[in-house]
């Protein structure tokens, strides 16, 4: 039994799995949400941004697609890291983006991540997963 909280930031892709029944991900994001589901969760307004965009994407309407993100933001211990983290050091941000081979949505995820010293993410998007080490980061499966 774990006895310290891991402080994890769920990405877009990992929180569009969870939510869509049916994805090709859908039952690893439950296994690996049920293995954190007590650890300290965190999105971004970036996340949520992508994961509107993505459901729409879908096929699901914009009013359901609002429903299942606010039912999902009520998770216990989700905390939306809020405006007092919104890019105030560009400088870092373009550092992480020219030095790296992410994308820019994805470099901000990343400078999120350090601003809140947070060092765990749930993610299915390959670029974070084969570059865990060079971003000093580990993946939650």
């Amino acid at each position: 039994m774990k006895t310290d909280k891991l402080h994890v930031y769920l990405d877009a892709c990992f929180v569009i799995a969870f939510l869509i029944d049916g994805h090709a991900d859908n039952s690893e994001a439950i296994s690996i949400y049920k293995k954190i589901k007590s650890d300290k969760l965190y999105v971004s307004l970036f996340v949520l941004d992508e994961v509107l965009y993505i459901l729409s994407k879908y096929g699901i309407d914009k009013s359901t697609a609002c429903q299942l993100v606010e039912k999902f933001i009520k998770l216990e211990n989700l905390e939306v890291i809020d405006e007092n983290f919104i890019v105030h050091n560009v400088e870092q941000f373009i550092d992480i983006y020219s030095k790296t081979t992410l994308k820019p949505t994805d470099s901000a995820h990343l400078y999120y991540m350090k601003l809140a010293k947070i060092k765990n993410i749930a993610t299915f998007d390959s670029d974070f997963i084969k570059n865990a080490d060079k971003l000093d980061i580990e993946v939650v499966s």
